[in-house]
Order: structure tokens, then sequence, then C-alpha cells
């Protein structure tokens, strides 16, 4: 279990990861429980559920690459051969970089708690080409648990030119292929794909995040996000931004 504490402005929140179920934290004006495996109800609690795909790391891996549809194992020997380069907790600033730039093409504000995770929690996947940093996948882990948090690239600045397309086509599913390797070879049981919105409609662009984690050949499953609001005033807050967005 992982306890990440925040601080903004007076008001003070936690979050936790991987707990089995929620429970009170005193000292806080909020909690946020992530990645629940129980479905509970506990008074003053919020609950959300939380679709994610996820791999038995316990298998040998030449099943798991078995269970990679042909097309990204294509594209994974494709990364290869381009020589696009995966390096491991490499280039922090520069992916935080990144991820800021990425998330302003995007329209949204970034947050900056995946850096306080980073910092103590996370693994960075970083690709690389031609020396320059073109992506990276920021994971959370525990114990037995290595699952995907967040993700940027410089796809967003390419218009024009193909080559470039392609190496970023590519080099999304190397990354996400060689943090499988590694999350395996550090001993976790479970690759998680960090959630995926359950849509079946194809003009919908989260449907396409979704068919991008499930060709990867994880088990699909339902986990679990608990909010309790200490703070009255904070959950109010919380809601007038809510609705301003």
């Amino acid at each position: 279990m992982i306890e990440v504490t925040t601080k903004k402005f007076i008001f003070k929140k936690k979050n936790i990861w991987f707990s089995d179920s929620p429970f009170d934290v005193r000292g806080c004006d909020a909690v946020f429980f992530f990645a629940c495996k129980n479905k509970v109800s506990l008074d003053g609690f919020i609950r959300t559920e939380d679709h994610t795909f996820i791999i038995d790391l316990t298998q040998d891996i030449d099943s798991i690459w078995k269970g990679i549809s042909k097309r990204v194992r294509t594209y994974i020997k494709r990364a290869k051969k381009l020589e696009v380069e995966i390096k491991i907790n490499h280039g922090h600033e520069e992916f935080k970089r990144l991820f800021f730039n990425f998330a302003t093409q995007k329209g949204f504000k970034p947050p900056t708690e995946p850096f306080d995770i980073m910092k103590n929690h996370g693994t960075l996947f970083s690709a690389y080409y031609n020396g320059k940093l073109i992506a990276g996948t920021l994971t959370i882990d525990d114990t037995n648990i290595m699952r995907e948090y967040i993700r940027a690239s410089k796809r967003l600045e390419i218009t024009d030119d193909n080559k470039m397309k392609e190496i970023m086509n590519v080099s999304s599913k190397l990354m996400v292929w060689e943090a499988i390797v590694y999350a395996k070879e550090q001993g976790k049981q479970i690759y998680d794909f960090g959630g995926y919105y359950p849509t079946e409609d194809k003009n919908d662009p989260r449907y396409t995040i979704k068919i991008f984690k499930q060709r990867f050949g994880g088990k699909p499953v339902v986990y679990y996000k608990y909010t309790k609001y200490y703070s009255v005033l904070y959950r109010l807050i919380k809601n007038l931004l809510s609705l301003k967005k």
C-alpha cells in the first residue's frame, strides 16, 4: 500500500493506492483510495468503478509475449529495428517538461502529484530516438503491482513527418513491452494498465485508448475508487471546480 500526502493552500489530502478496502484517515481534509480490490459500502465514502486491464506476471515471459496481438508484436519488433531506445529511471526533469507541454497541448492543467510519486514510488520508462526523448510512461509501484500512472509524448507536435509518426506509433508499444518485462524481472505479480473507459463507441477518443491497452492481452477487471471529504469547505470547492469544468 502506498500513501502520498499533499497540501494545497490550506487543504491537506491523502492519496492511498492498492489498499484492499478503504478506511478512515484522520488529520486530512480528504482521502482518495485508488485501485481497491473490494466493493464495500462505508459511511461517508463515495465509490466509483475503475475498469482496467491487468497482466498476470507469474506466467513465463513467452506466454505473455504470445498473449499480445500479432499487430502489436510487429510494432514492437519494428521499434527495435528502428533503434528506438527505452531507458529506465532516466531523464526525470526532461520527462516532467515533456508531460507539462503535452498536457498544455491537450488542453488540461497538469497535476503535480505524479512527480511526488515519481521521486519515491514510481518507475519512469522513457523512449529515445536519435538521442532525443520522444515519449515516457510513469508507473506507480507497490510490492506486487506495477500500474501505469501517466504517459506523455511528442506526437502532438508531429504533423507532416510520416517517418516520425511511425516512430511515435511503434515506440509507444515498445515502451509498454519493456515496462512489462521490467516489472516481471523485479518480481511483480501484476502489470496494471492504469484504467480505461468502458466504451464501445468508436467515435469516442477514449475507445482508441481502450483498444491500445486491450491488444496487450490483459484481463479486464474492475477495481474501485473511494473518496471521503472531511472538510465541508474542501468538498464545496471541489464541486464548484467540477461544475466549472
